[in-house]
């Protein structure tokens, strides 16, 4: 794990919370999360509340995917909240040891 992430800089931000992914670690993945945070899953779909975000979260981190994040885009939404687009690869074994490769954009 890169160890002096900028998390004030949302391009890095982003590379910090895919990297606790990459490395499988939950609660540091978690910490990217506010009260607040809406995540979007691979298709779209809005998920709330920080229990709900660390049940997709915790599926991720037991994957440790390779993702490859080739594209970003933050379009600001008010004063404090970006809608994060970021363009994906992500090749995984899941724990039915099922090898997946998904492409995505996901979250606010």
């Amino acid at each position: 794990m890169k160890q002096n992430f900028d998390r004030t800089n949302p391009d890095e931000a982003d590379e910090y919370f895919m990297d606790c992914i990459r490395e499988g670690n939950l609660k540091n993945a978690m910490t990217c999360f506010d009260q607040e945070a809406v995540y979007m899953d691979k298709d779209g779909n809005s998920i709330s509340g920080l229990a709900n975000i660390e049940k997709v979260v915790a599926n991720l981190c037991n994957m440790k995917p390779d993702i490859k994040i080739y594209k970003h885009k933050n379009s600001p939404v008010g004063n404090d909240l970006i809608y994060r687009l970021d363009k994906w690869i992500m090749t995984a074994t899941d724990p039915q040891v099922i090898q997946s490769r998904c492409r995505g954009l996901p979250h606010i």
